[in-house]
């Protein structure tokens, strides 16, 4: 859906905000039988089960979202939106890897864990997509709603993928990627039922002027097998 037809989050100020390579961070779930490390980048690395042990069942997770499009010249071009540990380019002065990177605001910038729903020290003073939930959590089943045992919540976008002369957004000039912002929610619960899961929501949006008549979405996982 273009940004036209629905505001992401509901809040029209949002609407400029692109990704900052600064506001990365990393963070653990460790909610029920299965503690994961991720990244505010939608990156999931390292999967243990159960809690408190060594026994690694996988060792990444990440979303990718591709279109296609039409450069400033006139090349078909497809770029692929992730962010990986291995194999991503980055920019010519090396500093800044060409794909996801998280929006600020997220999380309390001056601590240093992504913000998780059971330690309100970890949330930003305001949430950037919901102002009116200030000091509650911006979680899934509402403000404040703490359903699950542990829920963390971020947003990322591709403002940073810069590979291709091409310009999703006609009114926005300095914007790149193809012009998409991918909410990430991932929530255990402990209930016996769920106990051995983790779920993540990822919400993708084109927040650009650009209509996408082909789009892939997909999730590279590295399993890890028998370690």
């Amino acid at each position: 859906q273009r940004l036209g037809d629905v505001k992401f989050g509901g809040n029209p100020a949002d609407i400029d905000a692109v990704g900052d390579r600064s506001w990365r961070r990393h963070g653990h779930l460790t909610g029920n039988l299965v503690t994961v490390r991720y990244f505010n980048t939608s990156h999931v690395n390292g999967l243990l089960w159960p809690t408190g042990s060594d026994n690694e069942y996988m060792d990444d997770l990440v979303p990718f979202v591709s279109a296609e499009a039409v450069d400033e010249t006139g090349n078909l071009i497809h770029p692929l939106e992730s962010n990986y540990n291995f194999n991503l380019d980055v920019s010519p002065d090396g500093l800044t890897e060409w794909g996801w990177q998280p929006l600020p605001g997220y999380h309390n910038f001056n601590q240093g864990d992504l913000a998780v729903s059971n330690k309100s020290i970890t949330w930003p003073d305001v949430w950037p997509d919901r102002p009116d939930w200030a000091g509650f959590w911006n979680g899934f089943f509402g403000r404040g709603i703490l359903n699950a045992q542990q829920e963390t919540y971020f947003v990322v976008d591709d403002d940073a993928d810069e590979e291709f002369e091409y310009y999703p957004d006609s009114t926005d000039h300095s914007r790149r990627g193809l012009g998409l912002r991918m909410s990430v929610r991932g929530m255990q619960w402990s209930n016996v039922l769920a106990e051995d899961v983790i779920f993540w929501i990822f919400d993708v949006r084109n927040v650009s002027t650009t209509d996408y008549e082909k789009i892939l979405f997909g999730m590279f996982v590295d399993s890890k097998n028998g370690g």
